[in-house]
Parts: C-alpha cells; structure tokens; sequence
C-alpha cells in the first residue's frame, strides 16, 4: 500500500537540494495521496456528502450565515480530517 512505502521512506528522507528534487518529491507526493484517497470507496462517499453539504451552505449563507459556518466546518472535517485518520488506520 501506499502508506506503507511512505513510511518506509520517510525514515531515510534526505531533504532535496535542489529545486528539480523538490518538484519531484512534492509531485511524487502528490500523486500517492490522490491515489490513497480517490480509490477508497468510504473516501469518496465523504467528498460527496461533504460537496453536497457545502452546496447547501452556499444556499442558506445569505439567510442563516452562522448554520452555514457551522455546516461548512463539518463538512470540512468529513472531506479532510476523517478520511486521513480511516485510510491511515487502514493502510
């Protein structure tokens, strides 16, 4: 799994000197975390509910702007803090 190798090389990562290095490591980065996320299935059910919650906050901002904070924070946490504790607990 992806987080197994990361872990693995986070334990001899060497910071990059040169820029080259460091748009490698951030796009090598980058493209294990889409991975790692967009191909679990609970992952994507949250990004829905959490897109359809903030299309609602959207509606209601004008009307009722403190529901709409509050509901945007959850769905904050639904699409970034939940899924990371699931995959990582998982992987």
């Amino acid at each position: 799994m992806v987080f197994c190798r990361l872990q693995n090389e986070d334990i001899d990562a060497k910071p990059p000197t040169t820029l080259d290095e460091f748009y490698t490591q951030v796009m090598k980065r980058k493209a294990d975390d889409h991975a790692a996320s967009h191909s679990n299935e609970v992952n994507q059910f949250l990004h829905l509910i959490s897109s359809s919650m903030f299309i609602y906050c959207y509606a209601i901002i004008f009307n009722d702007h403190v529901s709409a904070m509050v509901l945007g924070l959850i769905s904050l946490f639904l699409r970034q803090v939940f899924p990371n504790f699931h995959l990582m607990a998982n992987g």
